[in-house]
Parts: C-alpha cells; sequence; structure tokens
C-alpha cells in the first residue's frame, strides 16, 4: 500500500514539474516573441527616418531656383541632381491609405511611398501608422500649408520636418509602445536657416 502511496505522490510531483516547465517554456517564448517584434519596430522606424533624412538633406543639389515643388502635410516633391549627371531628378514622398498598405486584419498600417524620377513608386515603410511633413520658414515660424500652394511662400523654406510613428506589424495579444520619431532638417541648398 505504501508502494502505490509514494507513486501516486511521485506522479503527481512529477506533473506539478512538468507544468511549471511548459508554463515557463511558454512565459519565455512570449518574452522573446515580444522582445523580437519591440526590435523589429525600433530597425524599421531608424531605417525609415535614415531614408527620409538622405533625401531631404540633398533638397537642391546642383540645381538652382526653388526646387521645392509640392508641400503638403503628407506629401513632398523636390529637385536634386541624385547622381551628378547635370540633370536634375524629382524625388516623391507620399503618404498612402490603409488600403494599399501591407496591413494585418485591424491594424492602421499606412505606406510612405518613395518616387525617384520616373521610376515606380516604392513603400519605404514598414508598421508605419502616421506621418507628416512641417515646413519652417527664413523666421523660424511653422508655415500654414495652405500658403504654400504657392510658389512664392514655398521658396521661403529653410528647414523640413517630418514626424513618424511606427507600430510592430503582428502584435498577436500582446501590447506595444509606438516607435516615434521626430526630424528637422536644414537642407544646405534652401539657404540655411537663420533667425531674420
Amino acid at each position: 500500500m505504501q508502494t502505490l502511496i509514494d507513486i501516486s505522490g511521485s506522479m503527481i510531483i512529477g506533473g506539478v514539474i512538468i507544468l511549471l516547465v511548459m508554463s515557463l517554456s511558454s512565459m519565455l517564448t512570449d518574452t522573446m516573441y515580444e522582445k523580437s517584434q519591440d526590435l523589429i519596430t525600433q530597425e524599421s522606424a531608424i531605417n525609415l527616418a535614415r531614408i527620409i533624412e538622405d533625401d531631404l538633406y540633398k533638397v537642391g543639389f546642383l540645381v538652382p531656383g526653388n526646387p521645392i515643388i509640392t508641400a503638403t502635410a503628407d506629401e513632398i516633391r523636390f529637385l536634386a541632381d541624385i547622381n551628378k549627371n547635370g540633370i536634375p531628378d524629382t524625388i516623391r514622398y507620399y503618404l498612402g491609405d490603409s488600403s494599399n498598405g501591407e496591413s494585418t486584419p485591424g491594424s492602421k498600417n499606412r505606406p510612405l511611398f518613395r518616387v525617384l524620377s520616373n521610376e515606380a513608386p516604392l513603400n519605404v515603410a514598414i508598421g508605419l501608422v502616421d506621418f507628416s511633413f512641417t515646413y519652417i520658414d527664413t523666421e523660424g515660424t511653422v508655415m500654414d500649408y495652405g500658403d504654400l500652394a504657392q510658389p512664392e511662400y514655398r521658396a521661403l523654406i529653410r528647414m523640413i520636418g517630418f514626424d513618424i510613428v511606427v507600430e510592430a506589424i503582428d502584435k498577436g495579444e500582446l501590447e506595444f509602445l509606438p516607435i516615434v520619431i521626430q526630424r528637422r532638417i536644414s537642407p544646405k541648398n534652401l539657404g540655411g536657416w537663420w533667425h531674420g
């Protein structure tokens, strides 16, 4: 009888240990998944900011006159001689809507397209949920988007800003904080930024 009680006790203790190991394994898997999604989201936001920064620093490069063609909250189009061949290239960034983004059910992901001259639009964003451009004039004042429809106001732009909000694409049941990046770029070819 004692042997039967010992075997039953051992089975119960063994079962509890197996359940603890399985629970620990599940928690480790969730933690690793959460950390990897967080890292992917951070890398995506940083890479997107670097791509945009690199292009914005080139606004007006080797182009005479006002290089900014379009300046709105969700689009910029400008001239720059990217490949230094004496022919100005047109660079355009524009925000698409969530219906043409790479999204998962219930997500708010939006594509940000980059177009170089006559090439096909390329979505440069992964997990982007919010994006906007801002434009700052020679006085350091944020410019009104309505005024920027006029070329004489676009000629006053000295600094271009952009704000990015990126979230994890595959959240699952976990909650992730969005990654927010704000940048202000002062392209040398726009005449610099100063208080006048």
